[in-house]
């Protein structure tokens, strides 16, 4: 409804893919592909744009693939962290060439904004 073209939506939990899908029928969008899985059930294929919102440890593991998977100008968004881990996801992103662009603070959960050049 914000001018995508296409969406992959991926959740290990089943429960978040039927409320996807529901809430898709629910505002006549079409253009969402909403599946179980994890970073290995993203279509091979670059986005302008991904959100990860998972916890530490499994951004951590997922940071490199996220990379491959930006196109030049795009834009990383991670959340679902606390800020106490904000320096080693930022060293994690930039020594995977993402440049940081900000980040927000909130009740000690964080959100980190990376860009590929």
């Amino acid at each position: 409804k914000m001018g995508a073209n296409h969406i992959s939506a991926i959740d290990i939990e089943e429960w978040s893919i039927e409320n996807t899908t529901e809430n898709m029928q629910r505002n006549g969008v079409t253009n969402i592909d909403a599946k179980k899985g994890d970073v290995n059930a993203v279509p091979q294929k670059t986005f302008f744009n991904i959100l990860a919102n998972i916890n530490k440890n499994v951004l951590l593991a997922d940071i490199p693939s996220y990379a491959r998977m930006l196109e030049t100008g795009g834009n990383l968004i991670l959340s679902g962290f606390f800020d106490t881990n904000i320096d080693e996801l930022k060293q994690k992103a930039e020594s995977n060439n993402l440049t940081f662009v900000n980040s927000l603070s909130e009740n000690n959960w964080a959100l980190l904004h990376f860009n590929k050049q």
